[in-house]
């Protein structure tokens, strides 16, 4: 068995891979969203190994590179996503192999850490080849009416031009650790995602919020996965995003909103509004060239991360 990066050319064999090991349940598995994803993807393309038996494609492993910013210095990372064994070579430690051959690739490339949020049945693999457990995603929860019926208004078509022409005026100046946002990534991960359709809404001096609605057993979420500031929020600023929040709520007739409260982070306001709880899932962290930021990286106080950072895509 060969073990060697993948190619262009390998796509097709990759999603064929995909969709035997895994499915289309949780995820697309297609050509197009593959290289939306590892290949688009404004901080490079992702690092990608196969495993190869009789030239046929066994097994994948995709690390997607991420961008973070703290105190003034740009973290390259490392987020472990998309892997797939062939059920012929399941049981044989493939998986293992394949993820820590890559963790020396991305090691000997200069790279920081590794992050990601395993489900249950693969965490215990991930400690053993050294992920260190960050914590559960903490999760602010506001209901507005879990008996609400749904809504059948159809939100209108997004404003291209208006959502390019605010990121443009985004200043990032997060006190935390924060991912490196510039107009590039904001369109390549919200208006060019073939997996959901976001919205936006935004005054366009204070605020740019962007989120999107999923249907679950609990009725009409709204998920807010950016609350990003065009300029400092002050309590005003604050009271005129959560009255935008509430109109959204009523035109749509949502059940409940979501969005993450990281040690930074914006907080839903309301009379209906739980705490955060550490209900989301689990962050995992991989130290593979941090040395003196180390320390920094793994306190949780420092960290400003969005829903749209950690939600699966």
């Amino acid at each position: 068995m060969d073990f060697r990066a993948a190619k262009l050319e390998d796509i097709p064999g990759i999603v064929s891979l995909l969709r035997l090991s895994l499915g289309e349940k949780l995820l697309p598995k297609s050509e197009a969203f593959w290289v939306w994803k590892h290949i688009d993807n404004p901080f490079g393309a992702s690092l990608v190994l196969l495993a190869i038996d009789k030239g046929d494609i066994v097994g994948v492993r995709a690390f997607m590179r991420w961008e973070w910013v703290y105190q003034g210095k740009v973290l390259k990372a490392l987020r472990a996503v998309d892997t797939a064994v062939h059920p012929d070579y399941q049981g044989q430690g493939l998986f293992t192999r394949l993820t820590k051959k890559l963790l020396e690739d991305a090691k000997n490339e200069g790279f920081d850490f590794i992050f990601n949020t395993p489900n249950s049945k693969s965490i215990q693999g991930y400690y053993k080849m050294g992920w260190e457990k960050f914590g559960s995603i903490p999760i602010n929860v506001q209901f507005n009416g879990l008996f609400v019926k749904k809504s059948t208004q159809v939100m209108p078509n997004i404003d291209v031009e208006l959502f390019l022409k605010t990121i443009d005026r985004i200043k990032m100046d997060s006190e935390g650790i924060s991912k490196k946002c510039n107009v590039e990534f904001l369109e390549w991960r919200y208006l060019k995602c073939p997996l959901h359709t976001y919205h936006f809404s935004t005054d366009g001096e204070t605020y740019l919020l962007i989120y999107r609605f999923r249907e679950t057993s609990f009725g009409t979420e709204m998920r807010i996965v950016e609350m990003i500031s065009l300029k400092k929020i002050d309590r005003q600023g604050l009271r005129l995003v959560n009255e935008e929040i509430k109109r959204i709520q009523t035109q749509v007739k949502v059940n409940y909103t979501t969005n993450i409260s990281s040690g930074h982070g914006f907080l839903l306001g309301g009379i209906f509004s739980l705490p955060k709880l550490p209900i989301g899932p689990i962050l995992t962290i991989r130290d593979l060239n941090l040395g003196r930021l180390r320390h920094g990286i793994f306190d949780k106080s420092n960290w400003d991360y969005s829903l749209g950072d950690l939600e699966l895509f």
